[in-house]
């Protein structure tokens, strides 16, 4: 049996202003602490489920965009339909 894959989000230094800017719910004011945040979560799930974290670029733009026509809104849940989304269309 193959090992499960998830996969998430995962902003540039370079664009996770703009990330930010377009999420309605809240995430941490810097890319250093989404990703300390985000580093240590990925790594409890990988332990506890016993799964592989996959990081996936995106376009802040397309992924507002993507969610909010199929949503109305840029959340955690939403972002999470997305990378899911992203992930199958590669």
């Amino acid at each position: 049996m193959a090992a499960q894959r998830e996969v998430t989000l995962w902003p540039s230094p370079e664009n996770y202003a703009r990330f930010r800017s377009v999420c309605d719910d809240s995430v941490p004011d810097t890319f250093e602490e989404f990703q300390s945040l985000a580093t240590a979560r990925m790594a409890e799930i990988e332990k506890r489920e016993g799964i592989k974290i996959e990081k996936i670029a995106f376009d802040p733009d397309r992924m507002a965009q993507w969610c909010r026509a199929n949503f109305g809104k840029v959340d955690s849940n939403t972002r999470g339909l997305y990378a899911a989304f992203i992930s199958l269309s590669d």
